[in-house]
């Protein structure tokens, strides 16, 4: 063998020799154990990867750990497109935040805010940027504006609280102040006129301290009853608020000195009056009719009263107040004497038979307020239609304006009784009409959404029946484009019933039926509610979002497209269905319902831009997004509630710091506490 083969030989060797050792290293690795894994290394990768297959699926990701959240409710308001991961919802929420926090540098948080797959920031830093703007930059959304936490705060001295009288007589009209007169700031809401209203019979009702509940949605005046020994009688500003949310006139009285003219300047001080207080006009007795005078007063609603109509003339008054005798033999010549004013006729005590009488003689009716609470009113006198504080908006919480506590959003924030006639809101039909089944509608004070009272549904359903009862009437039109808004909580004790909300539509031919979501029609990119049915006399919608709060359940419906643009809905109704296979007694409260087109752009003014002392009275100016205002009073630290209110001013009754806490149409609120402007009261 020579040496060249010998080389070759050796080589081979090596080689198999190589192999050799390395397919033994291999064997002897495979055959080792595998390492032991960390159950929690497992749990962390997959909830790692549930928080990558978020943020990388949008654009915009909002992670959240409680319900309560500001940024959420800020790209709410401004119609942010972003997809909101509610950690309340979702299983493993703790190892889903340590996953989360591995981005904060704060490490504990309850917002955590990712664009384009890169973490933003988290609550503190979130809220920093969208005080300098920062934030409107990132979501490329004008966020609404915040309110200024650096503004000084007022500081106010409490002054001496001032005799507000109602009943004024000569001498004090003489040298009377505006300024110590009652005031009320809200307007007369607007109310649909049918083509049959020129010939409806009206009804006047005389205010009665009392009775405190009115059948609102029949009654066209409410008339403060006049003092003899009084000059004038001014309508309580509380009881203004309430009738005028509920689209009643407010007319104060005045009882003229038999035989004494009235002068120009008297008739120009009860126009200043009428101004300054918000109410609407004036019943006047003894009154010598004069066409100077009542060219002025014609801007007001004038109702002229009197015993014996055919020596006057009435030149421009809204009525005609007949206080004499009464007979049914009288009647049209009565008619005749009032010539074209509408004339009421005062019944002392209530009588069907009379009013019937006097309604089919095309009179109008004065009465008692303790006689309006005859159901014969309710159930018998032509309603006058839907009411609207705004166009194409509505918004109730069905407060009575008293209770033996008060709530906020559902959580009792008092348990003290009170009376408020100005928290009262708009309220629903004086007996609801029945749609089909046996439900009946009341107010109870013995639980409550917002303020003291709620809408009480009760009755008994078949099996696998439905019921429906109309409850409130109004006039709202899909705008082209808009959707429309539509919020409503409640609570229901039968769990075996579902309970929805219907809107008909105008002709009562179709409607919406407004049930609650489902677990697969939930889309962040869906711009509508989802149709998940259809009824006989319309279309089932499912809710876009439902929370569920102090046993309260709130749905928020996103309503429109081109089928319904144009359409008009003319009333509300609830519907219940039962699901099981025997008779069930329904018990369900109805406690907040709004109705309103969405906004698409958010308001660039502040959420409150100015408060001032003014009069004795806190009053603030805010923008349209504020609907009401929560008071607050600090005391060691600590905010406690002490008031409730739609209107824009109130009057402090003891020193300390106070909390203004806007909130919106739908009841929420619109900032923090933190975020809330003070005001300073001292003694």
């Amino acid at each position: 063998m020579d040496e060249g083969s010998n080389v070759g030989w050796i080589g081979a060797v090596i080689v198999s020799i190589g192999l050799g050792i390395v397919s033994l290293l291999w064997f002897i690795a495979s055959k080792r154990p595998k390492p032991v894994i960390e159950s929690s290394r497992v749990q962390h990768t997959k909830y790692q990867v549930f928080v990558e297959g978020q943020i990388a699926a949008v654009r915009c990701v909002l992670f959240t750990t409680t319900t309560d959240s500001i940024i959420f409710s800020l790209f709410e308001r401004g119609q942010v497109d972003f997809v909101h991961v509610n950690l309340e919802k979702i299983a493993g929420k703790a190892k889903i935040e340590e996953v989360l926090c591995a981005y904060d540098e704060f490490k504990k948080a309850t917002e955590y805010l990712f664009i384009d797959g890169t973490f933003q920031g988290s609550s503190k830093a979130l809220n920093l940027m969208y005080q300098n703007g920062e934030l409107s930059k990132l979501v490329n959304t004008s966020l609404p504006t915040p309110v200024d936490q650096q503004k000084a705060i007022l500081t106010i001295s409490l002054a001496q609280s001032r005799d507000v009288k109602q009943h004024l007589t000569m001498d004090e009209i003489n040298s009377l102040s505006l300024n110590n007169l009652p005031k009320s700031k809200t307007p007369l809401a607007t109310r649909l006129k049918t083509q049959s209203f020129s010939t409806r019979s009206q009804l006047l009702v005389h205010f009665d301290e009392e009775i405190v509940n009115y059948p609102w949605d029949v009654m066209d005046y409410l008339v403060f009853p006049s003092e003899p020994t009084a000059l004038i009688t001014l309508p309580k500003s509380g009881w203004v608020d309430a009738a005028h949310r509920n689209g009643v006139t407010v007319l104060g009285a005045v009882h003229w000195p038999i035989s004494t003219q009235m002068s120009i300047a008297h008739a120009t001080q009860l126009c200043n009056i009428v101004e300054a207080c918000g109410f609407d006009g004036w019943v006047v007795h003894n009154i010598i009719p004069s066409k100077e005078l009542f060219q002025l007063l014609s801007r007001y609603n004038i109702i002229l009263a009197c015993s014996n109509l055919s020596e006057h003339q009435f030149p421009g008054v809204s009525g005609i107040l007949y206080t004499g005798d009464w007979d049914t033999n009288i009647q049209n010549k009565l008619k005749e004497d009032a010539q074209e004013s509408p004339l009421f006729v005062h019944l002392n005590e209530h009588s069907d038979l009379q009013a019937r009488t006097l309604r089919f003689g095309g009179a109008s009716v004065s009465i008692p307020a303790k006689a309006c609470q005859a159901i014969f009113w309710a159930t018998t006198w032509r309603s006058l239609g839907s009411v609207h504080m705004q166009p194409n908006k509505i918004a109730t919480s069905f407060d009575c304006g008293y209770g033996d506590h008060y709530s906020i959003q559902g959580q009792v924030v008092s348990s003290n009784a009170w009376k408020d006639p100005s928290c009262m809101d708009l309220q629903p039909k004086s007996i609801a009409t029945r749609v089909k089944g046996q439900l009946t509608a009341s107010l109870t004070q013995s639980v409550s959404y917002h303020g003291g009272s709620s809408l009480y549904i009760q009755g008994m359903i078949d099996p696998k029946q439905s019921v429906m009862l109309d409850i409130l009437a109004i006039d709202i039109t899909f705008p082209p484009h808009t959707p429309l808004l539509v919020q409503y909580s409640f609570m229901n004790t039968t769990p075996n019933v579902a309970f929805n909300i219907v809107l008909w539509a105008s002709g009562r031919r179709e409607h919406l039926v407004l049930r609650a979501k489902q677990h697969d029609n939930s889309s962040p990119k869906k711009k509508y509610s989802s149709l998940v049915g259809r009824s006989a006399h319309g279309s089932i919608y499912a809710s876009s979002t439902e929370r569920i709060n102090e046993g309260w359940t709130t749905r928020t419906f996103t309503l429109g497209g081109q089928v319904w643009e144009t359409k008009s809905l003319v009333s509300i109704a609830v519907s219940a269905v039962n699901l099981h296979d025997t008779p069930e007694a329904l018990s369900a409260h109805l406690g907040h319902l709004t109705i309103s087109p969405q906004s698409n752009i958010a308001s660039s003014k502040p959420l409150i831009e100015s408060v001032e002392w003014l009069d004795e009275h806190i009053k603030w100016c805010t923008n349209d997004q504020v609907a009401s205002m929560c008071i607050y009073k600090e005391k060691d630290g600590k905010p406690k509630f002490v008031h409730h209110t739609r209107n824009t001013t109130w009057i402090p009754l003891t020193p300390g710091r106070y909390l203004l806490r806007p909130m919106d149409l739908n009841g929420a609120f619109l900032c923090s506490l933190e975020q809330c402007p003070r005001v300073e009261v001292s003694c």
